[in-house]
């Protein structure tokens, strides 16, 4: 081949790439803005899965479950937006680190509603634990406290009650005390 049908050969592939590459943008964008794409109807099996889990760990009524569905639309739909209006603020923040002369004392204001906001998530959170324990009957509050126990040790497992100091230490996670039995230590 001589040098001009390499050339060509060249730059027909950098066209065709620059096409795939636009044409990749493109998809990318209207699949990110399509319309309908934001809430979607609760599946049928989420639901009852949901339900059922209400009425055997805590013995829902029907009524209960049903408040509990509606209380979970709203909490979910009032966190969508305060996540997402967190993650703005975070990039508008983050993006600042490439404007040349931006510093921390500039995006002070960034941060502070970061804070608010997170602020705000945190007692929608709380808020919506508090009315599920409202929900509850005085013998189902007893089963929900356990159960939300569980629930935030798996979330923040470092999150254990404080143990006496003077006794033994508790048990690694996962492990109930007692399960592993006491060997003393090897001397040398």
């Amino acid at each position: 081949m001589n040098y001009f049908t390499n050339k060509k050969l060249v730059t027909l592939a950098v066209i065709l790439l620059v096409i795939i590459n636009l044409s990749a943008l493109t998809t990318i964008i209207l699949q990110k803005h399509a319309p309908g794409k934001g809430h979607q109807p609760r599946q049928k099996d989420a639901i009852e899965t949901t339900t059922h889990f209400l009425k055997t760990e805590l013995q829902f009524s029907d009524e209960q479950v049903e408040g509990f569905i509606l209380l979970q639309d709203k909490f979910l739909e009032e966190n969508k937006i305060l996540t997402q209006s967190i993650g703005e603020l975070k990039h508008e923040l983050y993006s600042s680190l490439f404007v040349e002369g931006s510093d921390l004392t500039l995006n002070t204001a960034i941060i502070e509603q970061i804070g608010k906001q997170t602020m705000l998530l945190e007692k929608s959170s709380y808020a919506y634990f508090q009315t599920i324990k409202d929900l509850c009957t005085e013998e189902q509050k007893e089963s929900f406290d356990k159960l939300l126990g569980q629930i935030l040790l798996k979330v923040n497992p470092q999150h254990q009650p404080p143990h006496d100091r003077n006794g033994p230490p508790p048990p690694p996670h996962g492990e109930k005390p007692g399960e592993r039995p006491l060997t003393p230590p090897k001397r040398k």
